[in-house]
């Protein structure tokens, strides 16, 4: 049987309704509304070496075909856009040709135009072999998970103005509480300054912010934690909130990680001194996640130093309090062309005997997230199709630089948090959206 080869080459569509002057039209449109917008956004930078062009067609009964092209040796858009699309169901086929007009990868689906609404739907081209054969969905085609899907109406929170955090909010940490979705994260102030922000949720999507402002603030003149706190991981352990929050003296000083303990996850009792510190080797640390496997919690954090880049490290503890740092750290660094510096903020879930994590890269300009998988916590693989999300895959193009993931398991589904650091193209205008997945 022939392998089916997957290749790095994004098909996002976007279905939005208004109105706008149209490029391509069709004479024969049985319907009077037309206001459907339809673009194909491509991936040049991965597009395989023999993809020359790529053609798409929107047809239906009673309809003239639509046709869209891109030439990608020579054309500097990276999207194939249909205006003044009717309402109702289109049939959409793309295919990829090479030099000689020989359709390499080819892809269809059916697109649903609703009025007044926009939906993402992401379409997967396989190799034909010779020009003709059929075609799998998919959210993206290559090695990677093939379920992530972009909220189209990211972001879900952002700061509205509020006195905390002119700079927005970020490093969204989540805990679904029996019903409740609790979400913790970061005002980001002027001169580095950082606090602790809260929400609630009933669907992940809609969030109240709390009213009365930051629930974990820096500490007095003489505390580790003068000069910043930045939002830790937070597990409900015993019918107790534990926060894993990181602080320094100063925002320009190297972090250490901090303790606290609350009843409701808004009143906060701080424990007097870090719990866990940067040694020789990490100048400087934040925690990402937290989990507890039977007696053992794990902490995995970020360390900074200049020979290594931004890594990922890992702590175990039976209380909390008394961390040992696992002696093979750093678990995670970056060695990946796409990585650049980094390879850290790592987030994590265990289930089925598995741990699984996503993290973030650092690499100017080219922000993303990666999968790995451990059967210990301690050793781990990186997926051969990382990165699985980068900034071509945000819906509507909201975020030209995504960070700080956070995972989560909804229901049966799963769910990844994450911020913007530039959100309506404003450098340091943070503010939060998620992806949302069926199969990890």
């Amino acid at each position: 049987m022939k392998r089916i080869i997957r290749i790095l080459l994004l098909v996002t569509v976007i279905i939005a309704s208004g109105c706008s002057r149209s490029t391509i039209t069709s004479p024969n449109n049985n319907t009077s509304n037309t206001n459907g917008k339809i673009s194909l956004r491509i991936d040049k930078t991965n597009a395989p070496q023999n993809v020359a062009t790529v053609m798409a067609y929107l047809s239906r009964a009673g309809s003239d075909t639509l046709k869209g092209f891109m030439d990608l040796r020579s054309d500097t858009t990276a999207d194939i856009t249909f205006d003044s699309v009717a309402v109702g169901t289109w049939h959409l086929i793309v295919n990829a040709e090479d030099a000689n007009e020989v359709v390499v990868y080819s892809g269809q689906t059916d697109v649903e135009v609703v009025e007044g609404t926009t939906t993402s739907v992401n379409l997967t081209l396989v190799p034909t072999g010779n020009g003709t054969g059929n075609i799998y969905i998919y959210v993206t085609w290559g090695t990677m998970n093939t379920a992530w899907i972009d909220y189209s109406n990211n972001p879900v929170l952002i700061n509205n103005s509020n006195v905390w955090g002119p700079y927005g909010i970020g490093n969204p940490k989540i805990l679904i509480d029996n019903n409740n979705i609790k979400m913790w994260f970061k005002y980001q102030d002027y001169n580095g300054l950082a606090y602790v922000g809260f929400a609630t949720s009933k669907d992940g999507i809609t969030w109240s912010i709390n009213s009365n402002g930051p629930v974990l603030l820096p500490g007095d003149s003489t505390s580790w934690d003068a000069g910043i706190v930045t939002a830790g991981p937070v597990i409900k352990d015993n019918g107790i909130f534990k926060m894993f929050y990181s602080g320094a003296k100063d925002p320009h000083l190297s972090a250490s990680i901090g303790f606290a303990t609350s009843l409701d996850g808004v009143h906060w009792t701080k424990y007097p001194y870090p719990v866990i510190k940067p040694d020789n080797i990490e100048y400087s640390i934040n925690a990402s996640d937290i989990i507890k496997i039977n007696n053992t919690f794990y902490i995995y954090y970020t360390s900074y130093n200049p020979a290594f880049g931004y890594c990922t490290d890992v702590a175990t503890s039976t209380d909390g309090i008394n961390w040992v740092k696992y002696s093979g750290n750093p678990i995670l660094k970056a060695d990946q062309q796409w990585e650049g510096i980094g390879a850290y903020s790592p987030t994590v879930i265990y289930e089925n005997g598995l741990f699984e994590m996503v993290y973030m890269n650092y690499k100017d300009g080219n922000f993303g997230f990666g999968k790995a998988t451990s059967s210990n916590g301690f050793n781990w693989s990186k997926s051969p199709g990382n990165p699985f999300f980068t900034k071509v895959n945000a819906s509507n193009y909201w975020t030209g630089k995504p960070i700080y993931p956070c995972l989560r398991k909804f229901n049966n589904g799963y769910r990844l948090y994450y911020n913007s650091d530039d959100y309506e193209g404003i450098p340091n205008n943070e503010s939060i959206g998620f992806l949302s997945f069926n199969n990890f």
